[in-house]
């Protein structure tokens, strides 16, 4: 089966710029690049459990799955999106069935998942980025060691989002979340409309529906950096900057030469302008502790600058501070991990340095 679309590039780049939270978006985003008319061909092939319907010679772009039961490797290894019936329905010949089953799925990283309104079981294996749409019911998605999106549904859903920079991605806005963090290192994000509660491990950045993010990270010079958003530019990270920062950061740049960067942007220059010395230790205050400055401490820092130290520096210090950490309504600071040898109180050898390198 052969749908037209418009567009040099493969259906996963083309949903990519679009991927959305919600199942009525991600459903408009494959209807909006199967159908429309073009002169490239887009291929659907369709598994019950048992059949497939396939086009001849040609590995389909869209496999749309009823029942996820022994679906052949070549077919889940050839195609670059899948779809489970129920999260959308083709204008074709098909005779689709209205059940939700739950579904299990194990797919190959880089591709694109899109879950049904079941409770369904999501593994993405490798390392290509993937992007992983759970559906409306209770999900358990694990993708592998790419730069993953997973963009979490209406249910309470349990996200192992493995290695490298993953993302995410929460319906709506920022206010209506809060946040805890369990012994276990993973952190459960509840939506205080709906009770729905996410369950997210290894996972580095939350992007909301209505813009603006949140940083989960254990490193302390990470954290610091990721603060660098509101406290120099007055808002919370963007995904695709804190990514950016957190792999510049993740190859060996130096945190403050990452200040730097924030302090020499347009978008710096645009927000503040001209700062005096005075004007500058007031923002820190505010934006890093979210209080206004004691005068003794707004004087030492003051003098500091006035005698030549860097606002680079001084931001630095802010940041990184015990207040910040505490304060910081962008960043969810996880404990660093514990070491074998810490919890057992050994006295660390050699060898044991070799083994437990952080």
């Amino acid at each position: 089966m052969a749908f037209n679309y418009n567009g040099p590039n493969t259906v996963a780049q083309n949903l990519h710029p679009t991927m959305s939270v919600s199942p009525i978006a991600i459903r408009g985003s494959i209807h909006a690049t199967v159908l429309p008319s073009g002169t490239s061909e887009f291929y659907v092939a369709h598994w019950d459990g048992e059949t497939l319907q396939a086009p001849a010679g040609v590995s389909p772009d869209l496999l749309l799955v009823t029942d996820s039961t022994n679906i052949p490797d070549a077919v889940l290894l050839g195609s670059k999106v899948l779809a489970f019936e129920n999260a959308y329905t083709p204008q074709s010949q098909i005779d689709w069935t209205q059940t939700y089953p739950d579904q299990v799925i194990n797919y190959h990283a880089g591709g694109i998942v899109v879950g049904s309104l079941g409770n369904d079981s999501i593994t993405m294996w490798g390392n290509g980025n993937s992007i992983v749409e759970g559906g409306e019911g209770n999900d358990l998605v694990y993708t592998g060691s790419g730069d993953d999106t997973i963009a979490s549904g209406k249910g309470n859903d349990s996200i192992y989002a493995g290695d490298g920079i993953d993302t995410v991605r929460l319906a709506g806005a920022r206010e209506n979340y809060s946040h805890h963090v369990l012994e276990d290192g993973s952190v459960q994000i509840t939506n205080t409309t709906s009770s729905a509660v996410t369950t997210l491990f290894d996972t580095e950045i939350i992007s909301f529906g209505t813009g603006g993010s949140l940083v989960i990270t254990d490193d302390t010079e990470d954290a610091a950096a990721m603060r660098l958003y509101e406290v120099l530019l007055g808002r919370a990270p963007d995904a695709d900057g804190a990514k950016f920062w957190l792999d510049t950061l993740d190859k060996g740049a130096n945190p403050l030469e990452v200040i730097d960067g924030f302090l020499n942007s347009e978008e710096y220059s645009t927000t503040h302008g001209e700062l005096s010395n005075s004007q500058f230790v007031n923002m820190l205050y505010e934006k890093a502790l979210y209080r206004t400055p004691d005068q003794e401490g707004a004087d030492y820092w003051e003098n500091h600058l006035d005698n030549g130290a860097s606002r680079r520096d001084i931001a630095y210090f802010f940041v990184s501070s015990d207040e910040a950490t505490t304060n910081s309504k962008t960043v969810i600071k996880l404990p660093e991990p514990i070491t074998e040898i810490e919890i057992i109180g050994q006295t660390p050898t050699e060898d044991d340095h070799s083994d437990h390198d952080m």
